[in-house]
């Protein structure tokens, strides 16, 4: 994927040959880079798909279950912030 989130893959609307040549690992120069400027129309077009095919899911409420463990995770992360102080303070 590039940095607009597209694939950028054979077929794609981007597709200008580059599938076939090998990605680079370092992202000097090659073939993601090119892609990195999405036209803006095509990114208009996909947001707008995206946002048509998964806008209900991102506005639905969070399930109980998700927020009960996310309490939980809170509550663990502040004990476990303020055990992190307390020892610090203790070894001044």
């Amino acid at each position: 994927m590039n940095a607009k989130g597209d694939a950028g893959g054979a077929g794609s609307p981007r597709d200008d040959g580059a599938a076939g040549r090998s990605a680079p690992d370092s992202g000097e120069g090659g073939p993601l880079e090119a892609e990195a400027a999405l036209d803006p129309r095509i990114d208009r077009l996909i947001g707008r798909s995206l946002e048509a095919h998964y806008g209900d899911i991102l506005s639905a409420p969070l399930p109980d279950k998700f927020l009960v463990l996310l309490a939980q995770l809170e509550a663990s992360e502040k004990l476990e912030s303020s055990e992190k102080l307390e020892s610090s303070e203790r070894q001044e």
